[in-house]
């Protein structure tokens, strides 16, 4: 499988590596341990997880994960899965190789199925990293059988009754686009130059933000440029409990001790440590000017800024 993703490598790395990353395209649950030997977990529910070991990696380039099974799904020979990795600096290029596969008929119907499902979830990744990069959202996915053949299923899906019914409410004209939480509009000095330079440097720091800010959760991010420029974000929230659930390292992880001494009162969930504490910043404002100082940052649209177009 081959995809081409319009994103820096770093963000697609984060994407594949990271558990709370993984369950926004690929699986529901994971857990990651991201080291030599380490555990690779993803699961979609009872009967449907997978438990592979990192064999190797070079970060930003490659990941070699190792699937032999386990109990009575043991496979006499393991089964390889390998990310690789390379970017031009604007489009990074993903390809998956699978390879250990039983060449037998039994598993014909899952060579089948994993090439097909595969091209759906590399979708669902694109989509993710170069929409909604940071932004907290949930992967989740319908099957139904149908009893028609696939070009009329395709038509209903796409006609008038399909997927166009559900999204009247959204698909509006910009003016009369509703927000869909707290907005709030981060003012930067102009970074000088001409639109085609200016408005990426701005967007990067948009994605900053969005990455940082995903305690207050972000659920859209728009940059504009006028005699200033700004970044438009709508969050769920603007200002964060004094007590926040923090998520610790799974029990057989290094550092779980160390994270047991800070936080004697942790609780152990699903083999990850648990503890509450304080968040870093109380506030979107202080959030915001932590990463950006010289921001000036107001809790409604600004004079001159771009809201956030229709969906």
């Amino acid at each position: 499988q081959r995809i081409e993703i319009r994103a820096p490598i770093e963000d697609v790395w984060k994407a594949i590596t990271e558990a709370d990353e993984i369950i926004r395209w690929h699986a529901p649950e994971a857990e990651v341990s991201l080291s030599e030997g380490g555990r690779y977990w993803v699961s979609w529910g009872e009967g449907m997880a997978g438990t592979s070991r990192i064999e190797g990696f070079e970060r930003n380039r490659h990941l070699r994960l190792v699937h032999e099974g386990e109990g009575p799904t043991k496979l006499e020979e393991p089964m390889v899965e390998e990310y690789f990795m390379e970017s031009d600096g604007e489009i990074t290029v993903l390809r998956l190789v699978q390879s250990g596969l039983p060449a037998t008929a039994d598993w014909d119907d899952f060579y089948e199925d994993t090439g097909r499902g595969w091209k759906i979830f590399l979708a669902g990744l694109r989509h993710y990293v170069e929409r909604h990069f940071g932004q907290p959202c949930e992967n989740i996915m319908f099957m139904q059988p149908v009893r028609i053949p696939v070009e009329e299923a395709w038509q209903k899906l796409l006609g008038p009754e399909g997927l166009a019914a559900g999204l009247e409410a959204f698909v509006v004209g910009a003016e009369e686009r509703k927000p869909l939480g707290c907005v709030t509009t981060v003012v930067l000095p102009h970074p000088g130059g001409v639109e085609e330079t200016a408005l990426p440097h701005i967007q990067r720091q948009g994605r900053k933000l969005v990455r940082a800010l995903e305690a207050f959760g972000v659920l859209g991010c728009h940059c504009s440029l006028g005699n200033e420029a700004f970044i438009v974000l709508e969050t769920a929230l603007v200002d964060l409990p004094d007590q926040q659930l923090h998520r610790g390292p799974a029990a057989w992880d290094d550092g779980a001790l160390e994270f047991l001494a800070a936080y004697p009162q942790a609780a152990l969930r699903d083999g990850r440590f648990w503890a509450l504490k304080p968040p870093r910043h109380a506030n979107i404002a202080s959030a915001v000017q932590a990463l950006l100082p010289t921001a000036h940052v107001l809790d409604e649209l600004a004079d001159g800024a771009e809201p956030l177009p229709p969906a």
